[in-house]
Formats: structure tokens, C-alpha cells, sequence
């Protein structure tokens, strides 16, 4: 787990900010934080540095924002609108989730929270900064007897079969698109299909994609990957200091 201090504060320039941990020894910000200067490492600021913002603050009347502020590194942040729920992790292991559906990844109409933990799975966009875990669960096996493979939907496509412990067979199905060792492009998927659900895997720009769809769906699973690709892109913000 990513250890960092429990307060951060972000002075200055958006783009590159100061940044200082609070000290509950000295009772005061010291400058200096957590892995700051180690490349993609450092704390997420959830906060976006204004010019004159303590003047501008409402004396009664607080005013919130309509959207979360995420910066990961000097080069990476997010302007988020919270219809997303978006919810985020700095440090070793970035992550970002968002509440959304397959196949069209609209924001969810009610709150993820209160979704039980059986459903929260299929009503998320999972993004993890680890291609590399992705890259080596499509190195291994299948899971069970493989008695198919074949192409379908551009896809690399292999049938197992699994005897369970309760003397059932269950089907299973894989579907992988591999662009190489190289996490540059949107090509590179794996797509794991039971009866009724399948795990969607996906790397685009270094960033490990995950969200559940129906077996009907993956037929669009292009589409469905561009969607997401082209809804981080709305997102970003590409220069901080405007």
C-alpha cells in the first residue's frame, strides 16, 4: 500500500507546484513530500492552485465545484465532472475508477455507493497504471481444456471447457488482440467470456483498462475501447496554469 502524509499542501504554479507534508511534530507545513521527485510516484493533488484564492473565498455561502481536479504528475491531470463519481490513487499505484456502463459509458444514474458489491463490478470503468500485470496474465494459459480456437472479431479467439467440483462443465471463452511488448496502443486486449458476463482488459498510452459487458457486446469491443479512450481525453486538461 502507498504510504503518504496525511495532509499536502500545493503552492504555486498548476503545472509544477511546491509542495509541503504537514508535521504534527512541529505543528506546521514542511516542505517537501513522499516521493516528490521520483518520476510518476508522487501524491495525487486533488486540488487545482488559483491566483488570489483566499480573497475570493465566500465568507457564508461556500461554493462547490462541479467537477474534481486530479493531477497525477506535472504532464497528467483531469478535470472530472462528479455525474462520474470519480474516485483516485497517487503514488506507486495510480488508479482511477468511474461509475459507468458498458456498452455506451454514460454516467451512472445513481450512486455507486449504494450499488450492492455484486453489481459495483459491472457499473465501472477500472484505470490502473500497471500494463504490466496485463501484459503477463495474457502471457499464461487458459484456464481448463482447450477445445477450440479460431478467429472472431478480429480477435484471437480460444474455447475451454472447466469441470467444476459440483461434476458440472462450464464454457469459457478468450479473446485476445496482442500489439506486442510495447503498451502503446489500443490494440492490445484480452477479453475473458463466461455464460453471462465477460472481463474486458485493454492497454492504451501505458494505462491498463478494465469493465465488464455482456457476451452480446463484444462484438463492439473496438468501439466500446475508443469510447473510453476518447472519454479520458475529455477529461484531461493539457495545460494546467490556464
Amino acid at each position: 500500500m502507498y504510504m503518504q502524509h496525511h495532509a499536502v499542501l500545493a503552492v504555486g504554479d498548476a503545472r509544477d507546484p511546491r509542495l509541503y507534508r504537514w508535521s504534527y511534530w512541529r505543528l506546521a507545513f514542511e516542505p517537501g513530500v513522499l516521493n516528490e521527485r521520483v518520476p510518476e510516484r508522487g501524491p495525487a493533488v486533488t486540488c487545482l492552485p488559483i491566483p488570489g484564492f483566499a480573497a475570493a473565498l465566500p465568507v457564508l455561502i461556500p461554493q462547490s465545484s462541479e467537477s474534481d481536479y486530479v493531477r497525477y504528475s506535472a504532464n497528467e491531470a483531469y478535470r472530472i465532472p462528479k455525474s462520474w463519481q470519480a474516485k483516485w490513487n497517487g503514488g506507486t499505484s495510480r488508479t482511477l475508477l468511474l461509475a459507468t456502463t458498458a456498452p455506451h459509458f454514460q454516467p451512472l444514474d445513481r450512486r455507486w455507493s449504494d450499488l450492492a458489491p455484486v453489481e459495483r463490478d459491472s457499473n465501472w470503468v477500472f484505470v490502473e497504471w500497471n500494463p504490466e500485470w496485463m501484459l503477463n496474465l495474457m502471457k499464461s494459459a487458459p484456464g481448463g481444456d482447450v477445445v477450440e480456437q479460431r478467429t472472431e472479431f478480429g480477435l484471437s479467439s480460444t474455447k475451454t471447457i472447466t469441470h467444476g467440483k459440483d461434476g458440472k462443465e462450464y464454457i469459457g471463452y478468450r479473446y485476445l488482440a496482442y500489439a506486442g511488448e510495447q503498451p502503446d496502443g489500443a490494440n492490445t486486449t484480452v477479453i475473458g467470456c463466461g455464460a453471462n458476463s465477460c472481463q474486458h482488459r485493454f492497454i492504451h498510452n501505458g494505462r491498463h483498462f478494465y469493465f465488464r459487458h455482456r457476451p452480446e457486446h463484444l462484438a463492439d469491443w473496438r468501439r466500446m475501447q475508443q469510447r473510453i479512450v476518447d472519454l479520458m481525453a475529455s477529461f484531461e486538461v493539457r495545460d494546467t496554469s490556464s
